[in-house]
């Protein structure tokens, strides 16, 4: 608690907007009953992954409502899971070591864990509650499965699946904990995965049911599974690599991924990951509850590399959350396996991490204080990416300095051309300042065409940009193939009655408005917007 106080009193920051601010799915007391048939966040328009998430559904209405929409209410319900959490790892290692209930290694581990610095974006971001709930469920599960409360485990897991898919990850956990520590064997390991099984399976039908696949239409990446093949390795020594030295903690790290085999970085990595499960293997005779801690380590970042399946992070902390529960649960008991003619060795090793963890942890949460303060740090630490002169440029223009944040804008461009927001900003703001004459505006706008790619999020972008340009064509083919990419993009229909409204041609904005108005799950934002054009074009119309 004392670590994390002063996140009780940050803002809603960076995908909040979106998410919990703005959502109003979170907003309608009605939608508490209907969370199970519904995403947690429709953002078809951009062309946005929609998540299906019911229990983080019922979680943000409940505390939208009990907290009057205040963020202190989200950061406090963050704060509690956090501590939940860390008890339950307490609770988990006492069980399966054996241990009585002062048991140094399982207190020792929750300590480390519950100040550890890579878990500070976790806590600290409201955004993050999936990660946090599934956690929670899922550590719940293993404890009950420990305990042999079967049902209550089932149920649990069920749990952990409705706050984020990657609950998955108890699977393979719960197979180990049988085959290593219990006594039935591969088959007994079977007997008690079956249930687990169909629990994921029922999950599994509901969200092809909402969402209408296994993933919703336009949300799949450029990077393919040879990319996931390649990569694989560096990126989970990466993680383990922060693990360890969590440092420097970034809102989003830029990552050059390995294109090739015969790079050093997958060689290198890839003989480092055998070698670590070679120990983990030959550990699991003599000292089986540090093997399952190793395999808790790594297990839960494996969904985090397939790359196909993430958006513009291939490397993100708060993937390592749970991972770092197991890191911190290997280290503890590998200093007492160490230490055992010196009883004062593991003590001070946890009282020494653990006060330099927490003043890390400390220093990290005044980062999260608002959207000002997490893009100057994500810009000190790593000035080429684009998140962070968008969330510094963002909250200067929120507070009225729109100078600073066309300055911010302008520096993000130089460090990150590649990003269509970072110059949207810059340009139109720049017109807006007089910065920048109607043909330089319009010159950067062609610039803009090669970059959208076959991101439908990046069309959008590139066709509001080139609309508020005046460049109507332009704009025309961006907003047409964001239409290709989601077919539902209500804000690419609302783009293409402005511009049909411009060129006076009432009847294509009528008949673009029709098609929009029969589009469903769209945001309140989305529609606003769809509203205004729409109300135009019926004055406009004969």
């Amino acid at each position: 608690m004392l670590v994390y106080a002063s996140t009780i009193g940050a803002g809603f920051l960076y995908d909040d907007e979106v998410l919990i601010r703005t959502n109003p799915r979170v907003h309608d007391a009605g939608g508490l009953w209907r969370a199970p048939l519904e995403p947690l966040l429709t953002a078809a328009g951009t062309g946005d992954t929609n998540y299906y998430r019911p229990v983080v559904n019922v979680l943000y209405n409940m505390t939208w409502r009990a907290g009057g929409g205040r963020p202190a209410a989200f950061h406090l319900l963050n704060l509690l899971l956090h501590m939940t959490n860390a008890t339950l790892v307490m609770l988990l290692v006492r069980r399966l070591r054996g241990a009585a209930p002062s048991d140094p290694v399982a207190i020792g581990a929750a300590v480390l864990f519950a100040v550890h610095p890579l878990t500070s974006e976790v806590v600290a971001w409201p955004s993050c509650l999936p990660e946090l709930g599934y956690v929670t469920f899922g550590l719940s599960a293993l404890v009950l499965h420990a305990a042999s409360w079967r049902l209550a485990a089932w149920v649990s897991f069920g749990l952990a699946l409705g706050c984020k898919e990657t609950a998955v990850v108890l699977l393979p956990l719960i197979v180990m904990l049988e085959l290593w520590r219990g006594s039935g064997g591969v088959r007994g390991a079977v007997r008690s995965m079956a249930p687990y099984l169909g629990v994921a399976a029922i999950f599994l039908a509901a969200r092809v049911a909402v969402l209408g696949g296994v993933m919703p239409h336009g949300t799949a990446g450029l990077r393919t599974t040879a990319d996931s093949v390649l990569n694989a390795p560096s990126l989970l020594v990466r993680y383990l690599g922060m693990m360890l030295v969590p440092w420097p903690l970034r809102i989003e790290h830029v990552v050059t991924l390995v294109s090739s085999a015969k790079d050093p970085r997958f060689l290198v990595s890839a003989a480092a990951i055998v070698a670590l499960g070679a120990a983990a293997w030959r550990l699991r005779r003599r000292r089986p509850d540090l093997a399952f801690a190793a395999c808790w380590t790594v297990v839960p970042v494996l969904p985090a590399l397939h790359l196909p399946a993430l958006g513009r992070d291939p490397f993100a902390e708060r993937y390592a959350y749970l991972a770092v529960a197991g890191l911190c649960w290997l280290a503890v008991g590998g200093v007492e396996a160490l230490g055992v003619a010196r009883r004062w060795l593991l003590p001070v090793f946890v009282y020494a991490v653990s006060i330099a963890f927490a003043v890390a942890t400390v220093r990290r949460c005044g980062d999260w204080y608002d959207d000002g303060t997490l893009g100057a740090s994500s810009i000190r630490h790593e000035p080429r990416a684009a998140v962070g002169y968008l969330l510094r440029g963002g909250w200067l223009l929120r507070e009225g300095r729109a100078e600073e944040a066309w300055r911010v804008f302008r520096d993000g461009v130089d460090h990150a051309p590649a990003n269509i927001e970072l110059h949207r900003f810059a340009f139109g703001l720049g017109a807006q300042l007089h910065r920048m004459t109607q043909e330089q505006l319009l010159a950067e706008y062609e610039r803009l065409v090669p970059l959208a790619r076959d991101s439908a999020t990046a069309e959008f972008n590139l066709g509001q940009a080139l609309l508020e340009g005046g460049r109507l064509d332009a704009a025309e083919t961006a907003f047409g193939r964001a239409l290709e990419l989601v077919p539902d993009s209500i804000p690419a229909m609302a783009g293409l009655v402005e511009i049909a409204l411009r060129r006076g041609d009432a009847p294509t904005a009528q008949s673009w408005c029709g098609r929009a108005k029969g589009v469903g799950g769209a945001s309140e934002a989305a529609m606003q917007q769809l509203r205004s054009v729409c109300e135009v074009a019926e004055r406009s119309s004969p």
